[in-house]
């Protein structure tokens, strides 16, 4: 465990060019570099979090795994509307920076979520984990269907132990077309994402 001074605390010295959280979140991150530390947790409590935060978004060597925020001050962001189609380019071609909001009901299974999601090559994802992409390659040659499957279920754990993605909100919906479901009832309640479940029709 690492517990900083922040410089200017504690009768240490503050370079008068160190006056911003910013110049707070470098210094760290620049320790962390330092010290090669990775799957780092951060713990940032009241301004701590939002320099925890700051270091987060900065952390381009993928040093931080995980923040824990503790009663987090000064976290504020500025909401920039785009046209749907300049978002999707830009996020195809990672050009958006910082803090962005995004939903994807993309269908398929874990092999292709983890195709566009996951590994570092991925349509929509920033960077990634080396042993991540390895273990992605391999399941992608893999034609035993159990071996396949651990191999996707390890890669999904990673992503669990690591905090790649923040559970923001989860929307999911049970939703059944086959050919014995005469009426599927998808879209029958406006604007519900769910089916009438009680309206749902089934041959025999």
């Amino acid at each position: 465990m690492i517990v900083p001074t922040h410089p200017g605390f504690g009768g240490t010295v503050r370079p008068d060019a160190l006056a911003s959280i910013g110049g707070l979140a470098a210094l760290y991150g620049a320790l962390l570099d330092e010290l090669e530390l990775t799957d780092v947790t951060v713990v940032g409590n009241s301004i701590g979090g939002w320099i925890a935060a700051e270091m987060a978004l900065r952390d381009i060597h993928g040093r931080i795994a995980s923040m824990v925020l503790l009663n987090a001050v000064g976290i504020r962001l500025t909401m920039k509307q785009m046209e749907r189609a300049a978002f999707t380019a830009d996020w195809r071609a990672h050009k958006l920076k910082g803090v962005f909001m995004a939903a994807a009901g993309n269908s398929g299974n874990a092999a292709s979520r983890a195709e566009s999601f996951i590994q570092s090559k991925g349509a929509y994802s920033y960077g990634g984990y080396p042993d991540i992409d390895e273990l992605y390659q391999q399941q992608t040659t893999e034609r035993n269907k159990e071996k396949r499957k651990a191999l996707l279920a390890k890669i999904q754990q990673l992503t669990i132990d690591r905090v790649m993605y923040a559970p923001m909100m989860d929307l999911r919906a049970l939703m059944g077309v086959c050919p014995r479901v005469t009426k599927h009832t998808i879209a029958d309640v406006w604007m519900s994402p769910f089916p009438s479940y009680e309206d749902i029709e089934i041959k025999g």
